[in-house]
């Protein structure tokens, strides 16, 4: 979108955008690690508490072998912190670590 507006517009209108949209955005995205994967970013905020790695077990397995949706809990320190489902185990340990995250307020 960047190039668009510098190629349509100039140097000086992809400037202004990327000033108004992109860069008044860091602070934020960089306290809040949206830009990290949730499971890195779970990672990250437990150990920054003293926690150990998180842990993610398959809670449940339903479904066909062709069309399976996974149930996943992220755990620490054996403490069950979130729940996830999706249609393959990485999936649902993407959203077992954001549900996890949310007990954590970032």
């Amino acid at each position: 979108m960047t190039g668009a507006i510098y190629l349509d517009k100039g140097y000086e209108a992809a400037k202004v955008f990327i000033t108004d949209n992109i860069l008044s955005t860091f602070a934020e995205i960089l306290k809040s690690g949206s830009w990290m994967d949730p499971k890195s970013h779970l990672q990250e905020v437990v150990q920054s508490q003293g926690g150990s790695t998180p842990q993610y077990k398959v809670l449940s397995e339903e479904g066909p072998d062709h069309d399976k949706t996974f149930t996943v809990g992220a755990y620490v320190d054996g403490a069950l912190m979130g729940e996830g489902t999706g249609p393959s185990k990485q999936a649902a340990q993407v959203a077992a670590a954001t549900a996890a995250l949310q007990k954590y307020s970032v």
